[in-house]
Order: C-alpha cells, then structure tokens, then sequence
C-alpha cells in the first residue's frame, strides 16, 4: 500500500461486499458505489454521503467522492462494530406492535410487515426504525449494530421480509438473492376474472423481468365490479413494482393499485391487495431450509367466500 494510504478505522466492520461491475469509462466512487450496491444506496446523495464518512473501501482503503474505481475492484461497505444494538433513548414506538416475528434466530429475521408500513426512508415511521425494538440481540461474532432488511416490500404491501442480524448473513443474503435462491409467492386480488396460470416475460425498464401466476378463485361482486381473482404469483425478478405492471398489463390490475389503474379508485379504500405470503431460502449460515407462510388479511377473502374453485 502506498505512503498514507488510508485504511479501515478501528472499530468498524464490513457490512456488505460486492465487486465493481462492467462500467462506462472510469467511474467515479459514488456511481460505482451505485451500481455495485443498489440495494443499499438508491440515490446518489446517499452513496456521496457514505464515502465522506469514510464507509467505503476499496481494495482495504477508504475513499473519497473524487476517486476512480477499476472493474473488479472489491468495495466494502463498513459501519461502526457493536455486538448488541445501543441503549434505546425512546420509548417503544407504538407501530411495534403491528409487526410480528415469524422466525429469529442470532444470524437473521423473518418479520410480517402490516400494508401501510413503508420499509425505509425518512420523515413517518419505518421497519428500519422498529428493527432493534422487535429482535433481540446477536450474540454472534459479526453481529450488526442495528439488524438490516436484505430486500424490501412496497408501503401499501404486506408480508414477509427478512432482515439480518450479522454481517455474514447480510453478505450471504445478497448472494442468495443474486443467485435467485429466495422463493417467493405473493398473494393478490385483481379486478376481472383471471383463469388458469401463465408467465409474463416483459421488460421493464429495459430489464428483463418474468412473473408467473395461477388463479385460484373467482367470484362475481356486487355495485358493478365485476368479477374478482384471487392469484397466486411467483416473480423470478425483483423489478420495481414488478408484480403491480405486469398484471396490469395483461389487464387484470390489482385491487387498489391506484397508480396502474387510476379508473379504480373506488377500490382504493381497502389498500393494496397484495401480501408477500411464502418464503423459502437455504439458510445462510446453516444451510438448512427455512420455510415460512403468512397469510392475508382477511379482507382478501371476506367478499370472494363464495368463489368456486379453478
């Protein structure tokens, strides 16, 4: 290493990894920061903010905005170490008590995340915020000062999601994900009456994307709505609002999807009809098979009780 090259500061660890991907040109930090981690850094203010911190490494050494990265080179997102999350200053906000845990271990979480709950961000209350409150403390090498969701649900979904507790399984969660081993079945009702099964293989954004269906209820509602289906759908991408746009575009929006069926608003007043109901992934540090499902609310069901089965 150079003459005052600057490393890692004392008391810090790596909370997530990823190799510089295939670029333009030389890529300043933050833009490289951007593609290798969308994940945790979705603006540029973000990634900006993080290496004037000095959380990025590069190749084991901090850097700033200005530097250049090579395709390939290893960046690392490091944080302040702790083994147990600090002292809380507030009380318990009351929002914790519509999220339940539906599975921890010392490595990570699966938590039922209420319709309305937005995940991250600033100004109301997030998961993010309420996930020291909910988990008890990693008494593992690694563990994270504060647990970390690995992926995310839109505001006006429900369902599950996994947070981690430890650096490895926050590491091993992204790669997992990345390698398309996580599992997932949403539950939706969609305005008109849907039948059999299928795969929508459209682009979004210029990305591929493919999500499959099966219909497993019909019913005719009542006040002229029309018909209604409850389906079962399996994303094999994770593109934003990926399940929303493509059930639209076959023209069976979903129930209270106000932004890809502006005309249904009388829809609306329920929420979203969409629950993130079944996850299965290996473990990431066992390796063994975890398993869950939780089911909607029951407003998904309460006026298709008299569907027939397809």
């Amino acid at each position: 290493m150079a003459k005052g090259a600057r490393r890692m500061r004392r008391g810090y660890e790596v909370v997530e990894e990823a190799k510089v991907p295939a670029m333009e040109g030389g890529a300043r930090m933050p833009q490289a920061l951007l593609a290798a981690m969308p994940d945790r850094f979705e603006t540029m203010t973000a990634a900006r903010k993080a290496c004037r911190r000095c959380e990025i490494l590069v190749e084991g050494e901090t850097t700033r905005c200005g530097d250049r990265v090579k395709i390939g080179d290893t960046i690392r997102w490091i944080r302040r170490s702790s083994n147990a999350p600090r002292p809380m200053c507030r009380p318990e906000p009351p929002e914790t008590k519509l999220v339940e845990v539906a599975y921890e271990d010392d490595h990570l979480a699966v938590l039922v995340k209420p319709r309305g709950l937005a995940v991250q961000g600033r100004g109301k209350t997030t998961l993010q915020q309420l996930l020291p409150y909910l988990l008890q403390p990693a008494h593992v090498q690694g563990a994270l000062h504060r647990p970390h969701h690995v992926h995310r649900l839109d505001m006006p979904t429900g369902g599950l999601l996994i947070a981690a507790k430890t650096q490895a399984s926050i590491r091993e969660m992204g790669i997992l994900f990345h390698e398309r081993q996580v599992q997932k079945r949403y539950r939706a009702v969609v305005i008109g009456c849907l039948e059999g099964e299928g795969t929508i293989d459209r682009p979004l954004r210029g990305q591929e994307a493919q999500t499959t269906y099966r219909a497993v209820k019909q019913q005719r509602v009542g006040n002229g709505h029309g018909w209604r289906t409850i389906v079962d759908v399996w994303p094999a991408t994770g593109r934003y609002h990926q399940i929303r746009r493509h059930l639209a575009s076959i023209g069976h929006p979903i129930v209270g999807d106000d932004e890809y069926c502006p005309r249904q608003r009388h829809d609306s007043s329920n929420g979203l009809f969409l629950w993130a109901a079944e996850v299965v992934f290996p473990h990431p540090i066992t390796g063994r098979t975890v398993a869950l499902v939780s089911e909607p609310p029951p407003c998904f069901h309460e006026d298709l009780h008299d569907a027939h089965d397809t």
